[in-house]
Parts: C-alpha cells; structure tokens; sequence
C-alpha cells in the first residue's frame, strides 16, 4: 500500500466517507482514488440539477432555447422543441418514481448519523442484486493516466451525434411527408429523435454542465466497477462480498450468485 492509499483509508475512520482505492477506468485504463460523503436524497439531487437547469435556461434564453443551440447543426425548430419535450419528460418521469429502478435495497453500511453509505439494490427488470456505493465524491485522484486523447475523443462523439442527429431529422420528415400525402397530416411521425434529445443534453452540458459529485457506484452486479479495494470506517476491503460478510453476513447469500 502507498501512503497516498494509506492516507485515503485513514480518511475513512470517522466513519462519514468511503474511499475507493484503484478504480480502474473500463474506457481508457486510466486509474484513480476516489473518496466520497455520505449524504441524503443522492439520486434526487441529481434530478434537482437537471430540472434547475432547464429552469434557469428558459428564463435566461426564452423557451426556444433549444431551438437556438441545435440551429448551428441544422437541426429544425420543431425537432428542437420535440426534443426539449422528451428531456423534460424524463426528468419528470424520474422525479416521480421512487429508488428508480430499484425493486429493493438494503442498508449494508451507514455513517454515525444513519446516512447509507453502502446497499444491496435489486434491479427492477433484470432482477439483480448490486452492492452499491451512495455518496458525494470528495475528491479524485489520479494514480496512472489514461490511453485516451479526450478532447480528441469527445469531439469525435460530439460529430457522431451530430451526422446520428441530422440523419434521424431527415427520415423524421420523409415519414412525415408520407403521412401528409396518405391523408395524415396531424399524425406526428413515429421515427425516433433519440440522437437530437442526445445532442441537446451535449450542448447543455456544454453550456450548463451538470455536478457530478452524486454518484451512485456499483461494487458488485451489473455495470461494477474494477477496483483494488474499498476503505469504510478505517478498514480496507480487497473482496466485495467481505464488505457485506463483515457488516451484514445474513445478506450475502444475495449477492453469491453475482460473484460466481
């Protein structure tokens, strides 16, 4: 262990954060320690940020905002709006539903104030079980650089969803010219926009990037992450099941078959 790992453990005495030490990135191999807070409503407050800042958008720029960031990418105005919609239906969808996605959860580990720092989440469709990390990233810190140019790589993304953007808006209006021509000319056309929602949340991101300090992060299950260990309340855990064995032992039947 290096100091700089001892030192995140030690951090995690007091018993109000968890450190991840060596998280190694899927996307460039890049590794990092992290350290996050316990805290309460994570996943709301990340729905919070969202819907402020559409909020404070339209009262900055006017409700066709949208409209005026997709123009320089020759996307249409109605598409612009259409988009918009389907971005404040998700944010509202998820406003509304409770431990999204989640069919269950159980507390695994908390800080001295009862705030979760660790759970059992069952995934509502797959059925899964997943030992999670809830928290507020304190601090990152990089242990090996990544492979990947990102300014590069970010701008190739941002040109993908442009031409994926331009083409969904161009079958968008030849379906529509087909209803029109069949007789159904308030019929809304079936064709996804998905690639103009995509590059709408990319230019708010650009000019209103949304805190990503909430995190909720998988230790186990799907989409888990790759890490050396995990630090809680001073100790340093290299196996994932030991976390739950050592704080909630009649749970870990849950997460066996994960593991095999």
């Amino acid at each position: 262990m290096t100091k700089a790992n001892l030192d995140l453990i030690q951090q995690t005495k007091g018993g109000e954060f968890i450190g991840i030490v060596g998280h190694t990135s899927k996307r460039d191999e890049s590794v990092k320690n992290r350290l996050l807070r316990a805290g309460t409503g994570i996943i709301e407050r990340t729905v919070d940020q969202e819907e402020r800042r559409i909020v404070e958008m339209q009262s900055a720029f006017g409700h066709t905002f949208a409209a005026s960031m997709l123009a320089p990418y020759g996307i249409d105005t109605h598409l612009s709006g259409l988009a918009l919609a389907q971005v404040v239906d998700r944010i509202d969808g998820r406003r509304n539903r409770t431990n999204t996605g989640v069919l269950e959860t159980h507390v695994v580990a908390t800080d001295a104030k009862g705030r979760t720092l660790l759970r059992l989440a069952k995934d509502q469709r797959s059925g899964e079980w997943s030992l999670q990390i809830i928290g507020e990233q304190e601090g990152s810190w990089l242990v090996k650089p990544g492979t990947i140019d990102w300014n590069a790589e970010n701008k190739r993304l941002f040109d993908k969803c442009i031409d994926g953007a331009l083409t969904q808006q161009s079958k968008w209006f030849a379906e529509s010219e087909r209803l029109s021509e069949a007789g159904q000319v308030d019929a809304e056309p079936s064709q996804s926009i998905s690639k103009i929602v995509a590059l709408l949340n990319k230019c708010l991101d650009r000019v209103a990037p949304i805190d990503n300090r909430f995190r909720t992060i998988n230790l186990m299950g799907r989409s888990a992450i790759t890490c050396d260990s995990v630090a809680i309340h001073g100790e340093r855990f290299t196996n994932m099941i030991s976390v739950v064995a050592h704080y909630r032992p009649e749970l870990v039947g849950l997460l066996q078959s994960e593991a095999v």
